[in-house]
């Protein structure tokens, strides 16, 4: 018996780049993280499918976002 989920009707879908980058933004800006370094990192979030090592809410937490 094979595995329902590898047959293609339950193949991941491609999120688009607004869906990507909006999923980033907000979860940046939930974290605290200040609005131009949200705006810097969800674009490089969506276009990379990372954001790379950063640190936010004044040094104390480092964050990475990526697929």
């Amino acid at each position: 018996m094979t595995d329902p989920t590898r047959s293609p009707r339950f193949r991941r879908r491609r999120r688009s780049f607004l869906q990507r980058w909006l999923w980033a933004y907000r979860k940046l800006l939930g974290l605290y993280c200040p609005m131009p370094t949200a705006l810097y990192r969800a674009t490089r979030y969506a276009l990379c499918g990372s954001s790379g090592y950063f640190y936010c809410n004044r040094g104390s937490l480092k964050i990475h976002l990526r697929n």
